[in-house]
């Protein structure tokens, strides 16, 4: 990065440092906590869907069962990675609303399934939508919060 960028940027984060309290409004706030939500609703209900209780009622056998949730856990690493990445290069913001889009279409895929290849494939990719989404979330929260609000660090 050039040095004119470096002190736009460090000035730009000295003055969110000197705000008293956080600088995202309320809307942004419940977007960011209804998107978190949607992330961990996801893991939550497709442990309910495929538990031994319910799992007749899917069609899957319990192997296929439980490579569907294996490849949306397997999509959290790839998406992790990649997306925060992503984040670093082309800003938050629009890494966020990627991630939103990469879990609608996955889990508009898994509604609209016509097969068992197909449903791991869009597991994986609402997976993945899912791993951006819990790294990006806290990362952007915590950059929005002044200094003087954020926990001490452990170094």
């Amino acid at each position: 990065m050039s040095e004119e960028l470096n002190k736009k940027i460090a000035e730009l984060a000295s003055r969110v440092d000197r705000l008293p309290t956080i600088v995202l409004p309320v809307s942004v706030i419940l977007s960011l906590a209804f998107g978190y939500f949607i992330a961990l609703y996801d893991v939550i209900d497709i442990g309910l869907a495929f538990s031994p209780a319910s799992i007749s009622y899917t069609g899957l056998t319990s192997s296929e069962a439980t490579t569907v949730v294996s490849m949306g856990l397997f999509g959290y690493i790839p998406g992790a990675i990649i997306l925060g990445y992503l984040a670093d290069r082309i800003g938050r913001k629009p890494t966020l609303i990627l991630t939103a889009l990469l879990t609608g279409i996955g889990s508009l895929g898994n509604a609209l399934s016509v097969n068992f290849a197909t449903f791991i494939i869009f597991r994986f990719i609402t997976g993945m939508g899912i791993g951006g989404d819990l790294i990006l979330v806290p990362v952007y929260l915590v950059e929005m919060v002044p200094a003087i609000k954020r926990p001490p660090t452990l170094t």
